[in-house]
């Protein structure tokens, strides 16, 4: 049985200067949207008993265990003797002040806080997408507009937020779910194979081509093709790319037939694409063409009531190699109060690097403090020698090298730039896609 960790709890406000008269409170508990309104003078009772207004099935949530209410244009929550008690900026609490944005947790239950301005969409949760807070509903609705038509998507979003897992979902959702998902990483190609890579290569096409070969498009025929990082594509490539877009066919290296295509292209980036168009690193008429449906991801910042739901999942996926493991509510109160800049692939990294070094069934709060805090260490910059060694050492592949050093894969080629090379800077030839 577990107990409660540290029996000593305080009152914490959290200050936000802006009140209403109306907050929702997003629940992340099973797997549909729950949404919750708080008007001015209503309480609501948060427990595990089927009388309370919000009814939580987390076996550490107390029948009555917290009620919420709001007082002249100010949300309050406030524990009501609960075992395990409620967790708000990192720490368990008696009281804390609510507002926009604010979250606290429920025993192992994220809850967060919007304001009644937020749109909301009505839509069901993607299926194999894990999260049901308002932003993902709002991600599912986009994905169930755009799945079911043959035009091109642009997935935006900022790194570890699931553009992959998002086009696997269109796919999976389009007619032409009966095909083929191919995925490319562009940004892992080398400059020089980019095209042949994703358009093919006849036999001689290039010292090295001893037989022909079908690329990406012809890969994918009759299915999806995802174009992952479009934003490093090469400018000479770009072009290649408009015109099997806009003619449906593409010319193989060395070949002097077109050969026709039927896919459906879905993108990705995490840069900011018209940032890159008014740089002249990237062709406007080529994001036009890319861009005519557009599904933009949110940070996990702005989907933190799917932090338990995400965590619980990643323990279960990993239950063979770590045994089965649960979070405590410390645990999910120090995971709510983080940043996430890795956004989901980081959530992933820490609750698994947490259950494998403890022995027991439960995850502490120490346990997620320790690998928060190795997470946060980064190597400082590289001399150009090192970074050259590093990559050897991993086989050529600079992603692997800049996440052992936990910085960006830009930083790191900046790093290998850095230095007077016979290479040409940033190129491997035997970079590898992930």
């Amino acid at each position: 049985m577990y107990h409660a960790e540290g029996s000593t709890t305080a009152t914490m406000e959290i200050p936000r200067d802006r009140r209403s008269s109306m907050y929702w409170i997003d629940v992340g508990d099973g797997n549909v949207h729950r949404s919750y309104a708080v008007g001015e003078g209503v309480r609501l009772v948060v427990g595990s008993a089927k009388a309370s207004d919000i009814v939580l099935m987390d076996r550490m949530v107390s029948a009555r265990h917290c009620e919420l209410r709001l007082e002249d244009g100010v949300l309050w929550v406030r524990d009501l003797g609960s075992k395990n008690g409620i967790y708000a900026g990192g720490a368990r609490v008696d009281c804390a002040r609510l507002g926009e944005g604010s979250c606290f947790s429920v025993g192992r239950v994220a809850c967060c806080v919007r304001s009644e301005s937020e749109s909301m969409e009505s839509c069901l949760p993607l299926p194999g997408v894990v999260g049901t807070s308002a932003a993902m509903m709002r991600v599912a609705a986009q994905v169930r507009r755009v799945a079911k038509l043959s035009i091109p998507v642009l997935i935006r979003g900022e790194t570890g937020t699931g553009k992959e897992v998002i086009a696997q979902t269109i796919h999976a959702l389009s007619t032409r779910k009966e095909g083929i998902f191919f995925g490319v990483n562009v940004g892992a190609l080398p400059p020089s194979l980019a095209a042949a890579e994703l358009f093919g290569h006849d036999r001689g096409a290039f010292t090295g081509a001893g037989q022909v070969r079908k690329g990406a498009f012809q890969a994918a025929e009759g299915g999806t093709l995802f174009l992952d990082e479009i934003a490093e594509a090469p400018l000479d490539v770009q072009v290649l790319l408009l015109r099997a877009l806009e003619r449906k066919e593409v010319l193989p290296l060395g070949s002097d037939r077109h050969v026709a295509v039927d896919v459906r292209i879905v993108a990705a980036t995490l840069a900011g694409l018209e940032e890159a168009v008014a740089k002249r690193r990237f062709r406007e008429d080529l994001l036009h063409r890319l861009a005519v449906g557009t599904v933009q991801l949110p940070s996990l910042r702005e989907r933190k009531s799917d932090i338990g739901i995400l965590a619980e999942h990643f323990l279960w996926q990993r239950r063979d190699e770590v045994g089965v493991k649960r979070l405590t509510p410390g645990a999910m109160g120090r995971l709510m109060v983080h940043d996430w800049p890795g956004n989901v692939r980081e959530l992933s990294n820490i609750v698994f690097r947490a259950a494998a070094q403890t022995d027991g069934e439960w995850v502490r709060a120490r346990d997620v403090d320790v690998c928060l805090a190795a997470r946060r260490t980064t190597v400082g910059p590289l001399s150009p020698t090192a970074a050259e060694a590093l990559v050897i050492a991993c086989r050529g592949n600079i992603s692997i090298a800049a996440r052992k050093c936990n910085v960006a894969r830009s930083t790191f080629r900046g790093w290998l730039n850095a230095g007077k090379s016979d290479r040409k800077k940033g190129k491997w030839p035997s970079e590898r896609q992930e």
